[in-house]
C-alpha cells in the first residue's frame, strides 16, 4: 500500500500524526499542566513587596504613572527619568511600558506588578513548550521542556523581583520568535506570517533587554544545521531571512544609539590582563552551567573576583564541569544536530552578559540564566526521547516526576527571600559576607527602622568590605560615609555627620545625594544660606530628590514663603509617593496655614499606607483637638 503524500503545504509531523500548521493540534491539558506549574510555584509572589531597585524603579519613576510618557521611554535610556544626563547602558522601552500596565492596575501596590511577573513566566513557560513542540516533533519533548522551565530554581530572580521583567519579557518574545521562524521553515502557505510575527518577536525582544542580540545567530545556526527543512531550502531563501533579521537589528540599533548617543560604555572598569580576562570568562561559563544543572546555593549578589584571584577550590568546580559538558557534548551530541544547538545555545545567548565591563556592577548574577535555561530544559527530556527505550521509559517518568518535584520545592523555599528588602538583604549577605552594597542596603533598613547600633555596624561593615574588594566601587564606600553620617547626625554629632557628608561630596562630586545630606546638616545648624546652596545643587543633578524636595521646603518656612515650601513638599510627595515625610509635612504646613481640612485630608492619606505613623497620629490628634481658628 502507498503511504500517502504529505503535501508540499503540510507542516511536519508528530507521533500521534497531528501537524504544527495549526496550533490547536497541541494537547490543551498539556498546556494547562504547564502553566499550572509556573502559576503554583511563583503564586505567592503576589503577597511580596517592592525590594531593591523596586523603589527607585518604580515608586519613585514619574514615567510609569501615565501612557503619555511611553515617547521619552523609546528616546531615553531606562534610568534617564532620574535626569536627563544620567547615563545607563539600559535601552529597554518595553520594561518601562510594562511598568505602566501595572501602575494602571492598581497604582504603586506590589501586587499587579508581581502577577505580571508570574503571568509572563507561564506564557514564557508555554512558549518553551512552543518551541518544543516545532524543534522535535515529539510532544513528550515539548511537554517536559515546559514543565522544567516552569519550576526551575534558578528563575526565582526574574520572577520574584519585579525588577526581573526585562528577562521575562525578553525570554518570552525570544522564545516565540524562534518558534516562529521554525514554523517559517516548515514551509505552508502561512510561511510569511510566520517570518513576520518571528521578526516582530525579535524586536520586542530587543526592546525589552539586550540579551535578544544573540537572536540572529541563533536562526543562522538553526537554519545551518539544525533545521532539515531549511538545508533543503535555496541559498537564496536563506539570506533573505537572514536579511530581515538583519533589518531589524539596524532598527534596533538606530533607535539605541539615538536614545544612548553610542551604542555602549564602560560603566565598571575592571582592571584585567588579557589572560585573566580569558579565564575568568571560562570560569563564569562553568559557574553559569553549574547553576544550571545544579540549581542550590543561590545568591542575589557575586562580590566579582577575577580567576587568578581565586583559590584552587574556587576555580576547579565550575571548569570541571565545563570541560565535562563540553566532553559530553562533542562525544554525544556531535551527530545530532538539534541537541549541539541546545547545548551551544546555553553559552551563546549567554554572550551578552560576558562583557564584564559593560553589565554594571553586579558582574555574575542568577537571572541572566532565564534565557540561556531553555538549552538544558528541552536538552534533558530530548536526550530522555533519545536514548531510552522500551521498558526504560515508565520508571525514567517516574524519576522525571521526583525531580520535577524536587525543583518545584527549591523554587518554594528560595521566593520568600525575596517578600522583603531585610529578608533579601539577610540572605545575600549570609551567602556573601563581602557584597559591600548589600551591607549598606541593610543599614539603612535597619536605620529606618531605629535600629541604629545595627545600622553603624552594616555600613562599617560595608566600608571594611569595599576595602578588602578586588576592584573597590565608589558609589559602595559614597554610601557608607553617607550611612554614617546619617546616625551622626540622629545622635546630635553635627561635626562628625558635616566630615562624613564633605567626604562624600569629595568621592563623587557628581552625585547629589552628600549634597542634600549636607544640607541638611547645615540647616539644622541655622546656616541657611549654606543649607539652601547646597540643596540647589543636588536638586542641579536629580531634580526629583524627595529628601531635597523635602528640605527645601523646610528653608522656605523658616524663611516665611509658606506658598514655596507648599510646593516643595508637593514635588516631595510626586517625587516619592509612598514615602510618609512630606505628606505629613505638608500637612503640618496646611494647619499652620489654617486649612486644617486639608491637613486632615493628607494625614489621612499617610495612615492609609501606615496607620501606625507617630507624626502623622500626633499631627492629627493635636489639630483634632485644636479649637476652630479664624
Amino acid at each position: 500500500m502507498r503511504k500517502k503524500s504529505r503535501g508540499r503545504g503540510a507542516g511536519p509531523q508528530t507521533a500521534t500524526g497531528a501537524t504544527f500548521g495549526s496550533l490547536e493540534k497541541i494537547p490543551w491539558w498539556h498546556l494547562l499542566l504547564v502553566a499550572a506549574l509556573a502559576f503554583a510555584c511563583y503564586a505567592q509572589t503576589v503577597r511580596y513587596g517592592f525590594v531593591y531597585d523596586d523603589d527607585l524603579q518604580l515608586v519613585r519613576n514619574p514615567r510609569i504613572r501615565s501612557f503619555s510618557s511611553v515617547g521619552p521611554a523609546f528616546g531615553e535610556n531606562f534610568w534617564a527619568f532620574k535626569s536627563p544626563d544620567y547615563f545607563t547602558n539600559y535601552y529597554r522601552p518595553l520594561h518601562t511600558v510594562t511598568y505602566m500596565f501595572g501602575y494602571a492596575l492598581g497604582g504603586l501596590s506590589p501586587a499587579p506588578f508581581h502577577a505580571i511577573n508570574v503571568c509572563l513566566h507561564a506564557l514564557a513557560s508555554l512558549a518553551v513548550y512552543w518551541l518544543g513542540w516545532v524543534l522535535f516533533e515529539r510532544a513528550r519533548i515539548a511537554l517536559w521542556g515546559g514543565l522544567l522551565f516552569a519550576a526551575h530554581p534558578m528563575h526565582t530572580e526574574n520572577v520574584a523581583w519585579i525588577a526581573g521583567v526585562t528577562d521575562l519579557g525578553c525570554g518570552l518574545f525570544f522564545f516565540v520568535s524562534l518558534a516562529s521562524y521554525v514554523r517559517c521553515r516548515s514551509g505552508g502557505d502561512h510561511a510569511r506570517i510566520w517570518l513576520g510575527a518571528s521578526l516582530l518577536s525579535f524586536l520586542a525582544a530587543l526592546l525589552f533587554k539586550e540579551m535578544a542580540l544573540t537572536l540572529p545567530f541563533l536562526v543562522v545556526v538553526l537554519d545551518l544545521a539544525a533545521l532539515p527543512e531549511a538545508r533543503r531550502a535555496s541559498g537564496a531563501s536563506r539570506l533573505k531571512a537572514w536579511a530581515s533579521f538583519g533589518l531589524v537589528l539596524l532598527l534596533y540599533l538606530a533607535l539605541r544609539i539615538h536614545a544612548l548617543g553610542v551604542f555602549s560604555r564602560t560603566q565598571t572598569p575592571i582592571p584585567l590582563t588579557k589572560l585573566d580576562r580569558l579565564l575568568t570568562t571560562l570560569l563564569f561559563v562553568g559557574r553559569y552551567l553549574q547553576k544550571l544543572i545544579i540549581p542550590v546555593g543561590h545568591n542575589a549578589y557575586y562580590v566579582f573576583r577575577p580567576f587568578l584571584n581565586l583559590a584552587p577550590a574556587q576555580w576547579i568546580p565550575p571548569l570541571l564541569t565545563l570541560l565535562a559538558t563540553s566532553a559530553f557534548v562533542c562525544l554525544c551530541l556531535r551527530k545530532e544536530k538539534k541537541l549541539l544547538f541546545l547545548a551551544g545555545w546555553m553559552v551563546i545567548t549567554l554572550a551578552p552578559v560576558l562583557s564584564f565591563g559593560s553589565v554594571g556592577q553586579n558582574v555574575f548574577t542568577e537571572r541572566y540564566l532565564y534565557i540561556p535555561s531553555l538549552g538544558l530544559c528541552l536538552l534533558v527530556p530530548a536526550l530522555a526521547d533519545r536514548y531510552l527505550r522500551g521498558h526504560a521509559r515508565k520508571p525514567a517518568v517516574y524519576v522525571a516526576c521526583g525531580a520535577l518535584a524536587v525543583l518545584a520545592f527549591l523554587t518554594l523555599r528560595r521566593n520568600p527571600v525575596w517578600r522583603d528588602n531585610q529578608a533579601l538583604y539577610k540572605a545575600t549577605i549570609e551567602a556573601s559576607p563581602d557584597a559591600a552594597q548589600m551591607h549598606n542596603n541593610l543599614g539603612v533598613a535597619y536605620y529606618h527602622e531605629g535600629n541604629l547600633p545595627a545600622a553603624r555596624e552594616e555600613f562599617q561593615a560595608a566600608l571594611d568590605a569595599n576595602a578588602r574588594a578586588f576592584n573597590p566601587y565608589d558609589r559602595d564606600r559614597y554610601a557608607s560615609l553617607l550611612g554614617l553620617g546619617g546616625l551622626h547626625y540622629v545622635e546630635g554629632e553635627a561635626a562628625d555627620a558635616v566630615n562624613c557628608a564633605e567626604a562624600a561630596v569629595k568621592l563623587r562630586p557628581d552625585l547629589p545625594d552628600a549634597y542634600q545630606a549636607l544640607g541638611a546638616v547645615m540647616g539644622g545648624l541655622g546656616r541657611y544660606s549654606e543649607a539652601e546652596k547646597l540643596l540647589r545643587r543636588a536638586l542641579e543633578i536629580d531634580p526629583l530628590d524627595p529628601m531635597a524636595r523635602l528640605n527645601m521646603g523646610n528653608i522656605h518656612i523658616i524663611r516665611g514663603n509658606l506658598a514655596a515650601a507648599e510646593i516643595e513638599f508637593r514635588k516631595a510627595i510626586d517625587a516619592d509617593p509612598r514615602s510618609p515625610d512630606p505628606r505629613v509635612a505638608l500637612a503640618a504646613l496646611f494647619d499652620r496655614m489654617n486649612r486644617s481640612s486639608e491637613a486632615i485630608y493628607v494625614l489621612k492619606e499617610v495612615l492609609a499606607m501606615d496607620p501606625h505613623n507617630p507624626p502623622a497620629l500626633r499631627l492629627l490628634q493635636q489639630i483634632s483637638s485644636d479649637p476652630p481658628r479664624r
